[in-house]
Parts: structure tokens; C-alpha cells; sequence
């Protein structure tokens, strides 16, 4: 793949050869290696790497497709991956995005008996749980 990158930053028929390469990939094996060198290159190689990603219908695709859309530093790419996005079943990326916003939940329950109340002068027994939510669906 790196020869057919370096053929989209050529002259105009250099990379009118390396798009239509790009065309044929519809792979999900191919994923790693868009995100790896195409969408966090530069703006262009991103902007085309986003409209590769489009073009892989299956999950691994709209997973890719959602980490570009929050973490791109191109506002243009991040703007076109939540356009594909729109074209994909949620259920593909949003249990990624659910995943990103769990945060620890901290319950506390205190109890008061009048016999330590007295010997004490302070009576207090305290629970603590904490505990995250979260759940997958295969």
C-alpha cells in the first residue's frame, strides 16, 4: 500500500492510478492500514482516507470512521467521517462512543445505632461501592 500513498501526493496522473487502486479496496483487513497511513498523515491523505474508509461496508469501517470523526486534528475530515457515519447502522459505533463517556459510579450509605452514638459521641458506619456500568452487545 505505501507505493500507492505516495502515488496520491504525485502529479495528477499518479494519483488519478493510485485512486483507482484505492477503488477496489473493499476489504475489512485493509482498515488498520487506512487509518495508519492515510487518515493521520496529512489533511488530504485524511480526507481521502475517510472516503476509503466509506467505502468498506462492515464494522470495523464505521469503528475507524468514529475515532476519526472525534480525534481527527482536521475539522474538513472530521466533518466528512461523521458523513459517512450517518450512512451506517449505529450499532456499529455508538457502543464505542457510550464506552467513552462511562465513568465510575460512587454510592455511599451511612447508618447511625444509638450504642455508639453514646460510647463515641460520634456514631457513624459507612459502605462504600463503586462500580462502573457498562454494557456490550455482540
Amino acid at each position: 500500500m505505501k507505493p500507492r500513498v505516495k502515488q496520491l501526493e504525485g502529479n495528477p496522473k499518479q494519483r488519478k492510478w493510485a485512486e483507482k487502486q484505492f477503488a477496489d479496496i473493499t476489504h475489512p483487513s485493509a482498515v488498520p492500514a487506512i487509518v495508519d497511513m492515510l487518515c493521520q498523515s496529512n489533511q488530504s491523505l485524511a480526507e481521502f482516507g475517510v472516503k476509503t474508509l466509506g467505502q468498506i461496508p462492515e464494522f470495523q469501517a464505521s469503528r475507524a470512521l468514529a475515532g476519526i470523526a472525534l480525534f481527527s486534528q482536521w475539522k474538513a475530515v472530521r466533518k466528512e467521517a461523521i458523513e459517512q457515519l450517518k450512512k451506517r447502522k449505529r450499532e456499529e459505533f455508538v457502543p464505542d462512543y457510550l464506552l467513552l463517556l462511562t465513568n465510575p459510579i460512587r454510592l455511599q450509605s451511612a447508618s447511625e445505632t444509638p450504642e455508639s452514638k453514646w460510647k463515641s459521641g460520634q456514631a457513624e458506619f459507612r459502605i462504600n461501592w463503586d462500580y462502573v456500568w457498562v454494557e456490550e452487545n455482540a
